[in-house]
């Protein structure tokens, strides 16, 4: 599927669908703002496939499914939250400027980390015959830069919306997404 219609869908579904009982809400600043960072996370990713996670699935074990998985249940709890619990209407300021500030950072180490690794940027965990450790950009100081930034992004996300809730659910998702993942990569690479 063409990526930006997989974004369009992804976005319509996990940030918009929530919406379709407060529809006055899908125009609001913060609606609008975090579709915007949804579409950047996913526009900064390499396409995803289904033959890629097929090919890949002994070395990659699922893990990009677990990412997709609790990275959506952590964008739907936030946007359920922020609609339905009150927190559309009565905000912190200071919140939502966390928010903002770890969304935007997250989605900038991201980026930064996938421009640095350019081809071996993929979406599942594999090996390529000239693969290479990286030392060079945001590798310089953190092993895991686009997991960093990924885990910040969605985060971000509740913390800006106001919802303390989600902020629980997405924290606790995301380490479970990043730990099984990072564990099978560094698995991958230790063979190398």
């Amino acid at each position: 599927m063409n990526k930006v219609v997989f974004t369009v869908i992804a976005i319509l579904l996990l940030n918009f669908a929530p919406l379709a009982a407060r529809p006055q809400l899908i125009l609001h600043y913060k609606s609008i703002l975090l579709a915007i960072a949804a579409g950047c996370l996913w526009l900064s990713q390499p396409a995803f496939s289904t033959q890629e996670t097929k090919r890949d699935k002994s070395s990659d074990r699922l893990s990009i499914v677990v990412i997709l998985v609790m990275s959506s249940l952590s964008v739907v709890a936030s946007v359920s939250e922020w609609a339905y619990g009150n927190n559309a209407q009565q905000s912190s300021a200071l919140l939502t400027i966390i928010g903002a500030v770890l969304l935007a950072g997250g989605i900038a180490i991201r980026v930064w980390a996938i421009q640095t690794l350019g081809k071996h940027f993929t979406a599942t965990v594999t090996l390529t015959n000239d693969h290479r450790l990286v030392r060079s950009g945001p590798y310089r100081w953190v092993r895991h830069p686009s997991y960093l930034g990924a885990f910040m992004a969605i985060v971000g996300a509740p913390v800006f919306l106001n919802a303390g809730w989600a902020t629980l659910v997405a924290v606790a998702s995301m380490t479970i997404a990043y730990y099984l993942r990072i564990g099978v990569e560094e698995k991958m690479l230790s063979s190398y």
